[in-house]
């Protein structure tokens, strides 16, 4: 039989501890309630930009209006405490070694070579190398990916779709997707989208258990793309969209609608703009009802300009 040993109230839960068919309950009922333990928030998100300058709005949005948009590269410090992580990995010191494995298309467009690499963005912000926990790639990229070569043994959050999808990719550049990046000693942990849906996406995953960082499926881009939706101290939230959408014109706003990615641009690096377009309206509706939220394309570098000294709190 079961026998019930003790009681226990946490935050508003009963936890019980039973012991019997050598079942344990109350770790079980720990971590559950913990996961649903909505307080925890982050105290800062800062920009870590490897280049920049100005490119045609044509380049990155279906139908797009005329003019340029600041197009960037880079990735985002997060800082939990005393403890910081980071969204994506910008452009590494390998970089410029990976354009030479690109085609002459996509060097014409891509090749620039960074104006610093993740670990010298990493330094002027003050944070060393070995600080940081982890990366949350958003997706598998080279411009996302290339900086894990700084970052020798940080483990890398991946969503397990993403992991199996890249992995499988042989050819330098295929569909965006540099192999040797993904290679070991990197420590990768692949994770499922095993909580609820949430935000209107269909499913969800809490990196720590207490709501300061939920992870959603945003496909399209790539088959396992993940938005990180931030709660910062102030009460304000961050929608970190990887490259679901490249620029803001693509989510829409102010009574436009959503725009797919460019054909050109999908031709080269995406996976499937159909699937895209369907995330694009997803995140038209969240913005629709949710228009406090910020959102950041990785690439829009309009968004991050308007940040103090680069950083939100």
């Amino acid at each position: 039989g079961v026998q019930v040993v003790k009681v226990v109230r946490v935050k508003g839960w009963i936890l019980t501890a039973c012991v019997g068919a050598g079942a344990f309950v109350l770790a079980a009922l720990a971590r559950e309630a913990t996961a649903r333990d909505p307080t925890g928030a982050v105290d800062e998100i800062c920009t870590l930009r490897n280049r920049g300058g100005d490119e045609s709005l044509a380049l990155y949005v279906s139908d797009a209006p005329s003019g340029n948009a600041k197009v960037v590269m880079g990735s985002f410090l997060v800082r939990r405490g005393k403890r910081h992580f980071l969204v994506d990995a910008g452009l590494g010191a390998n970089i410029v070694h990976d354009f030479k494995q690109m085609g002459l298309g996509q060097r014409l467009l891509f090749a620039k070579p960074p104006e610093r690499t993740l670990a010298q963005a990493l330094q002027a912000r003050g944070v060393a190398a070995s600080a940081i926990d982890f990366v949350f790639l958003t997706h598998a990229h080279w411009d996302h990916a290339s900086g894990l070569s700084d970052l020798p043994g940080v483990p890398v959050r991946v969503s397990a779709i993403e992991w199996q999808w890249a992995r499988a990719i042989t050819e330098p550049f295929g569909f965006g997707i540099v192999p040797s990046q993904l290679e070991v000693p990197k420590q990768f942990d692949p994770f499922q989208f095993d909580g609820p849906p949430a935000y209107g996406f269909a499913g969800s995953h809490d990196l720590f258990g207490d709501g300061s960082a939920i992870a959603v499926p945003l496909p399209g881009h790539t088959p396992g793309s993940s938005g990180l939706m931030l709660r910062l101290k102030s009460g304000h939230r961050a929608f970190l969209l990887g490259d679901a959408a490249w620029l803001l014109e693509n989510v829409g706003g102010e009574g436009a609608g959503p725009r797919n990615h460019s054909r050109l641009g999908a031709r080269l690096v995406g996976w499937n703009r159909t699937e895209t377009m369907t995330t694009l309206e997803q995140l038209h509706r969240f913005t629709k009802a949710n228009p406090e939220v910020l959102l950041v394309p990785a690439h829009d570098g309009r968004v991050t300009d308007r940040w103090a000294e680069g950083c939100i709190r």
